[in-house]
């Protein structure tokens, strides 16, 4: 876990009174920080734990666990325990954010390394929808809910999780891996 100041709050209604942003505290618990109570007294270096007219000092801590790659949401949660209050932040266990758009350059690198572009190509190139196949040679990006995207998946039985990781390989296509 790892220190990340201290929070002052109003021990009757849970409210923060004030957020102090330091790292850490010294070896005897004592917080390295100066602060003004309401009432005008300065408070030198007060412990962890000591309370002020009705407010308390916690020491703010964050505990995340390993981050499984980028393409993972999280959520924290907030706990009090002890003279701590922690925050601790946990990852999805799959990958579940996916890129809204990506360049067509990229999207057509990932078809081609699962081995469907050539069969993409010739399906758009002898269908009789103009407005698809304009669409797929001049397109710049493609967005993952675009209608070329949805003609594509249709055509191919291309289900909505495959395209969420075809999506998230071409946004991890650098450009000098594409080529």
């Amino acid at each position: 876990m790892i220190s990340t100041g201290f929070v002052l709050v109003d021990e009757k209604t849970g409210d923060v009174v004030r957020s102090f942003d330091i790292a850490e505290a010294g070896e005897d618990g004592t917080a390295r920080i100066v602060f003004t109570l309401p009432g005008g007294e300065e408070i030198k270096s007060p412990k962890i734990g000591a309370t002020f007219g009705g407010l308390k000092l916690y020491q703010r801590l964050y505990d995340e666990e390993p981050s499984p790659g980028k393409w993972h949401s999280f959520s924290d949660s907030v706990s009090v325990e002890g003279n701590s209050i922690i925050t601790r932040r946990s990852y999805s266990k799959t990958a579940d954010i996916v890129p809204t758009q990506v360049s067509m350059a990229n999207a057509r690198i990932v078809l081609s390394r699962a081995g469907l572009l050539s069969q993409i190509n010739s399906t758009i190139d002898n269908s009789a929808n103009e407005e698809l196949k304009i669409a797929w040679e001049y397109s710049t990006v493609i967005d993952r809910n675009s209608p070329l995207m949805s003609a594509v998946a249709a055509l191919f039985n291309i289900s909505p999780s495959q395209i969420d990781e075809f999506f998230r390989q071409a946004e991890d296509i650098s450009p000098s891996q594409g080529v």
